[in-house]
């Protein structure tokens, strides 16, 4: 859960709620948890980072290295 808290912090001043978390499968279903548990239930946006290989604006899931956690309002 430190690490979590790292995430946050990394996270402030932008509009992501977790930002640049490592990109594995138990890391996305611990911070989806983790921010619906926070607020209260709303949805979750998951943005893939890390080298755009296809096209310039989006990240697939296949070519990320971590990932940013939104909440959808």
């Amino acid at each position: 859960m430190n690490k979590y808290l790292e995430y946050l912090i990394n996270a402030r001043n932008y509009t992501s709620i977790l930002k640049a978390v490592p990109l594995n499968d138990e890391n996305i279903d611990l911070s989806k948890w983790l921010v619906k548990l926070i607020y209260k239930g709303k949805k979750v946006r998951i943005r893939f980072r890390g080298k755009r290989y296809h096209h310039a604006d989006h990240t697939l899931k296949s070519e990320a290295s971590h990932f940013d956690i939104y909440v959808v309002n």
